[in-house]
């Protein structure tokens, strides 16, 4: 591996150091957001089988941490269906990640049309940028079966730089200059152009879903769990015994205050977006409201 390899592997391995970990930490809450409507979701499929296509599937957590909760919930609603899943992502990603993975380009997906009923994405399709999302969301249409639907979780704060105005990063920037370090005003301006991006992405999905002809709604939802203290280090801070923590990065955020008996109440705040090809959304949302 030369220079460039080495810096790429090195980028990778800070970008995942904090985001795996506190995925680690906070999936209970975050299954607790997002389970329910992929669950539902397949439920209203009503088949005995499903493939689902996770784009940028990262080390796996979509089949080793949301994936059993999903099956808990249809299982526990008396739904008996068998979900095939193949995860994907980019070379330097997948040298990262256990088990079978398979190397996708989004904009290029190494699929057969209509292969699959549900298509998700963890933070993954944003990545392509308003540009390439168009190209994206194409080939999502086309991999997808008729009746398919595509789930889009932001579960981690989108490129700035792709997602936000020009004048809102001059200001960042600007004002970044002018500190050393991160200070209140300088943290508070990173959550508004973080709440930006959020907010940009949602809305291009929409439009490019619906110009593609797919039906399309995004929405924020708080997943919410109580589990045992335990070890937890973010960067080096123990956390263990905080209390009361809360951190947000524009619309997403973690918050973890302590409650009696040595337990933490973890609550997950997120962006989920749907885009279904031809079954309304609204009956998925509802299915999930009243039974996931």
């Amino acid at each position: 591996m030369g220079a460039r390899g080495r810096a790429e592997e090195a980028k990778w391995n800070r970008k995942y150091e904090v985001q795996e970990r506190l995925k680690e930490f906070m999936a209970p809450a975050y299954n607790d957001a997002v389970a329910p409507f992929v669950a539902a979701a397949i439920h209203s499929h009503n088949a005995p089988r499903v493939r689902v296509l996770v784009l940028a599937g990262g080390k796996g957590s979509f089949s080793s941490r949301l994936l059993p909760d999903v099956k808990r919930r249809l299982a526990e609603n008396g739904v008996k269906t068998s979900i095939d899943v193949v995860e994907t992502d980019i070379t330097t990603v997948l040298r990262h990640a256990t088990g079978k993975r398979v190397i996708a380009d989004m904009q290029k997906l190494p699929f057969k049309d209509r292969a699959f009923d549900f298509v998700v994405s963890q933070a993954g399709i944003n990545q392509l940028g308003p540009g390439g999302l168009p190209e994206g969301m194409a080939e999502v249409n086309r991999v997808l079966t008729p009746a398919g639907i595509f789930i889009h979780v932001q579960d981690t704060t989108p490129d700035l730089r792709s997602w936000c105005r020009p004048e809102s990063i001059r200001a960042w920037q600007h004002e970044s200059a002018a500190v050393i370090g991160l200070d209140k005003s300088n943290t508070n301006r990173f959550q508004e152009l973080a709440t930006e991006a959020y907010a940009n992405v949602a809305l291009a999905l929409q439009a490019v879903a619906r110009r593609q002809g797919m039906r399309s709604v995004a929405f924020q939802y708080k997943g919410e769990a109580r589990v045992p203290m335990a070890p937890f280090k973010v960067s080096g801070r123990d956390l263990s015994d905080a209390t009361g923590i809360h951190f947000t990065l524009g619309q997403l955020s973690y918050s973890f205050p302590e409650v009696p008996e040595r337990m933490r109440q973890l609550s997950y705040d997120t962006t989920v977006s749907i885009a279904s090809k031809s079954r309304p959304v609204k009956k998925i949302l509802d299915l999930a409201e009243a039974q996931y």
